[in-house]
């Protein structure tokens, strides 16, 4: 039940959405990063909630600053943390 309504969630989310959840945690994101991981998160979702996230890694690596990489990164594992009894 929860993996269904994980991912009506994830198709939901908006650019928008991520530029504000950046700003909430200290990160800021300009509308071409949001895009950037709103168009991964929506195609590797799997891989993030229940892999172990080293694509994600790279990824991040990749296409962000080193700061900024780590600190999504962290922000994403915190999160699987928290959330973890629902995944």
């Amino acid at each position: 039940m929860f993996k269904k309504m994980i991912v009506n969630y994830i198709n939901s989310i908006t650019n928008n959405d991520i530029i504000m959840f950046g700003s909430k945690n200290n990160i800021i994101v300009n509308e071409k990063e949001a895009s950037l991981i709103n168009y991964y998160i929506k195609n590797n979702y799997e891989e993030i909630l229940y892999g172990n996230n080293i694509k994600t890694k790279a990824f991040l690596e990749n296409n962000f600053s080193q700061e900024k990489s780590t600190k999504i990164f962290n922000l994403l594992i915190e999160n699987k943390k928290r959330y973890k009894n629902y995944l």
